[in-house]
């Protein structure tokens, strides 16, 4: 890049290098200037000043080991840019040799000329009375939130939540009142796995001093940037993997793209109370959703068990749950959560189907979901990623009391679609033979310290006696050549695989 006079750096003298370049009205070049490290944001204030954010590389040598590591930093170059006014590093740390990278990654501008700057990092400036004024531990980046006055000086500065992984743009209202985008795995609190979503993200909108969150939106994707209208309207768009439960009716485009990833832009208002949105529909067993080979998708499946989550969900005891107009009968509900089987009476040759909510007088959905022939999930112990099995003289499998090789154990699945006979939607498994079974078939397999896998007998594999009709039970006999400890369970029904959970094995 060729630099301008007087440039504030005129020579790239690290690896990576950024830059910053000037253009005027004209497209003629006012100033071109490198900067040290990876620039990866840059607001200007009224004065025409430069703020900028990104990446530099410490590397360190010491008798203990070389370590390089990563700091974030702040700049703020004079309108020529030719004089560096201001610089700040942090977020990054190395401690007992173990690097910790930082990372700026947005930044925005104010009314009275004040930075606030997004990113990773291990090591924040932090401020007392910010919402979360320290690391909860010095081996991880976690967002953060700086805000610096006109003169470099710190306003506050906040981990933001540790349970969110990412942060990417930042911008202020007229009030000084910051909004990001922080993304996660999203879990919610009472689930068991991750819903199928992978990364999704809140729209949170913080005080001007740092202190406290106003206001959080959940939205189905990483927001990657965002930009707030003078109407209070925050505009976001970013990338999403999820392949349900996004798009609003009437969309420019709602189905998901064939990809395994897609774009996606939202407008969220804060003036405005926010209305309740489907979040995922997992398995109630498993925890997961459906999936396909694109990723999750959140398909069910004739008979499943699932557990639907909402935010912000009301649900109480006037709660109405269809599919395809079919009401699908409720086991339970709380706050942000309705666990329904979905009815068996489903043409899964139509490859979808319309889930629709009723909280008393608000109907939510309809929401367009894959319907699977099969998405099945072994039910687990409370809390935990262990089988909930029953050994062969009824009592219940743990690490404290495993199964021995050659024994019946009693497993218990929901997703496994429909029954060579018709069973009542929500009614109770029948106590004596017949009883209903998979159509598509059940096999399983075991594995410890080591590949291959071991065939696992079945035994016998149908409706649950007693339980809600969509619960099977599933006998299978602990296959020899199994390591003691803990061994992986996969069942398949037809060629729909649930996930592996462990159950505990004992010796011979």
């Amino acid at each position: 890049m060729n630099t301008t006079p007087g440039a504030y750096l005129d020579n790239c003298e690290s690896s990576p290098c950024g830059f910053v370049t000037k253009l005027g009205q004209s497209g003629a070049v006012s100033f071109a200037t490198y900067t040290p490290g990876r620039v990866n944001a840059i607001a200007v204030d009224s004065r025409g000043q430069a703020w900028i954010t990104g990446t530099h590389t410490i590397k360190v040598i010491s008798p203990g080991g070389n370590a390089s590591y990563s700091l974030a930093f702040v700049t703020k170059l004079d309108a020529e840019g030719k004089t560096r006014l201001f610089n700040q590093d942090f977020g990054g740390g190395v401690f007992f040799r173990t690097p910790v990278d930082g990372a700026g990654l947005g930044l925005a501008i104010d009314g009275e000329d004040a930075a606030y700057a997004v990113g990773l990092g291990s090591v924040t400036l932090a401020t007392p009375g910010a919402i979360q004024p320290s690391n909860p531990s010095l081996f991880t980046h976690y967002p953060y939130l700086v805000k610096f006055d006109s003169g470099g000086n710190v306003a506050f500065g906040a981990i933001l939540d540790p349970e969110y992984q990412r942060i990417y743009a930042v911008s202020v209202d007229a009030s000084g009142n910051a909004y990001v985008g922080v993304a996660g795995q999203y879990r919610p609190a009472s689930a068991k796995g991750l819903c199928g979503w992978g990364m999704t993200s809140n729209l949170i909108a913080i005080s001007r001093d740092g202190s406290k969150v106003l206001a959080s939106r959940f939205v189905g994707g990483w927001i990657l940037s965002l930009t707030r209208h003078e109407s209070g309207a925050v505009y976001v768009s970013g990338a999403t993997t999820s392949t349900a439960f996004l798009a609003t009716p009437g969309a420019y485009q709602s189905e998901y793209p064939r990809l395994s990833q897609s774009a996606f832009a939202a407008k969220i208002d804060f003036s405005e109370q926010a209305s309740p949105i489907l979040t995922c529909v997992a398995n109630a067993a498993s925890g997961w959703a459906g999936r396909n080979a694109s990723g999750f998708n959140g398909a069910v499946a004739p008979g499943e068990l699932v557990t639907i989550y909402g935010e912000p969900f009301e649900a109480g005891e006037d709660v109405n749950v269809t599919f395809d107009g079919v009401p699908a009968p409720v086991v339970y509900s709380a706050v942000n959560e309705i666990n329904a089987v979905v009815p068996f009476r489903m043409d899964t040759e139509g490859g979808f189907t319309q889930l629709s909510i009723r909280l008393g007088s608000q109907v939510i959905g309809p929401y367009r979901l894959p319907l699977s022939q099969a998405v099945p999930g072994i039910f687990l112990s409370d809390g935990s990623s262990t089988v909930a099995a029953l050994n062969q003289d009824g009592s219940v499998n743990s690490i404290a009391n495993p199964a021995p090789p050659g024994s019946v154990v009693a497993v218990y699945v929901t997703g496994a679609g429909l029954y060579d006979r018709e069973i009542e939607d929500g009614a109770s498994g029948p106590m004596e033979p017949p009883f209903p079974a998979p159509v598509l078939g059940v096999r399983a397999a075991m594995w410890s310290t080591s590949w291959p896998t071991i065939e696992a007998p079945v035994l016998f594999a149908g409706q649950a006696p007693g339980l809600i009709a969509g619960v099977v039970q599933v006998n299978l006999r602990i296959p020899e050549g199994l390591a003691p400890g803990p061994a992986h369970l996969v069942m398949y029904f037809g060629n729909f695989p649930t996930p592996d959970p462990v159950i505990f094995v004992g010796s011979k």
